[in-house]
């Protein structure tokens, strides 16, 4: 796409109306980001997108984040059209991204402007994402994110635990089993060395008694 000075585009919007737009007020639709995805949930001021949840008419509408709430929804404002807040779920929702060369930014948070001054969220002055820090308390986010991730730790720790002690319970009984088997099969044998000694003295007793009458006949 060609962006030329003065450069400007006819565009058609999802209600259908058209509408004659300067080339540096445009960026491409596919962002590196889908929404929902977004790895710090939005803060108070920033401006993302909102999904209109069309499969058939996709789109998009630029907005602002004036509140967010404990059920992972946010109340959203929006500057560039005149309609009212409403709420809408974080699924919905992610970073306004604007694309300066080849570089996607982020809008600088907290910007406010007279009607009529801005008309277009890519004549707002943009940072990199790293700068988001700078503009918006993510201290609370970072911590809780910290917290989420040494309880996930500490589970699968305990999870592992377990499955050590199970191996280890099954390994000891292992161990008996074959302790166990090891000594019916020494009994076994036991008793077949004692079978054998009792035959072999029956045996030898059976010879005396042989040897006995063969004497007498002698004499």
């Amino acid at each position: 796409m060609a962006k030329g000075p003065g450069t400007r585009y006819m565009v058609k919007y999802d209600n259908g109306e058209t509408g004659s737009v300067l080339a540096e007020h445009l960026s491409p639709y596919e962002v590196p980001m889908d929404f929902g995805k977004e790895a710090l949930p939005l803060q108070v001021t920033e401006f993302c997108e909102v999904f209109n949840g069309s499969s058939t008419d996709p789109c998009a509408w630029a907005a602002c984040i004036s509140r967010t709430l404990k059920n992972g929804e946010y109340t959203v404002r929006y500057p560039f059209h005149d309609t009212e807040p409403e709420k809408i779920p974080a699924s919905r929702i992610r970073r306004l991204r604007v694309l300066e060369g080849d570089t996607w930014k982020l809008l600088r948070p907290n910007q406010h402007w007279r009607g009529g001054e801005v008309t277009s969220p890519m004549e707002l002055e943009t940072i990199d994402e790293e700068e988001l820090g700078v503009y918006v308390d993510l201290s609370r986010v970072l911590q809780q994110q910290t917290h989420e991730a040494v309880g996930k730790g500490e589970k699968e720790n305990k999870g592992d635990k377990a499955d050590n002690k199970d191996k280890e319970g099954k390994d000891d009984k292992a161990d008996n089993k074959d302790k166990e088997s090891k000594g019916e099969k020494d009994k076994e044998g036991e008793g077949d060395s004692a079978e054998k000694e009792s035959k072999a003295d029956k045996d030898e007793e059976e010879d005396k008694d042989t040897e006995a009458p063969n004497k007498k006949s002698k004499q």
